[in-house]
């Protein structure tokens, strides 16, 4: 759970701090989340089951992973730029940026005639803040000093 927070701390700093005006993807990408309720949608209040389906789903890929790691890593890159080093298709990366973007963890903007993608790390928050309060109730300290089920001498 640790390295998931530590990612998107990277991933947000990265977006707000970017080269490709990054900053004002950001500004924009919680203001319409409209106002008051980018702070819900931090925790995971204000994403409905089917907001939370698609990322789950976006997230269930390999390829779309990868995608969000190398964003993650320098933000604002064109289709080219995140099709360099792949082993699959442009067709393909197209297809896996249109998944991600529809579950909101990929915005692009224009600039000129290049199309910039940017991670947009909200969705995976809310997510992740809705999961973690609920296991955060279990006793898993205490479950995990219990013997594997094949280990019980």
């Amino acid at each position: 759970m640790a390295i998931w927070l530590l990612w998107l701390g990277v991933g947000y700093r990265a977006a707000l701090m970017g080269e490709h005006d990054s900053a004002q993807y950001v500004g924009r990408t919680t203001s319409a989340l409209g106002g008051g309720a980018a702070d819900a949608a931090l925790d995971g209040r204000a994403m409905s089951g089917l907001d939370r389906e698609l990322v789950f789903s976006a997230l269930g890929d390999s390829s779309r992973r990868r995608l969000l790691d190398r964003l993650r890593v320098e933000n604002g890159l064109t289709l080219s730029e995140l099709c360099d080093g792949l082993d699959i298709t442009r067709q393909a990366v197209t297809k896996h940026l249109k998944v991600l973007e529809a579950a909101n963890l990929v915005v692009a903007r224009r600039r000129g005639r290049e199309k910039l993608h940017f991670l947009n790390p909200v969705p995976i928050n809310a997510v992740a803040m809705r999961w973690l309060r609920e296991f955060d109730a279990l006793p898993l300290d205490v479950l995990a000093a219990l013997p594997a089920e094949g280990n019980r001498d």
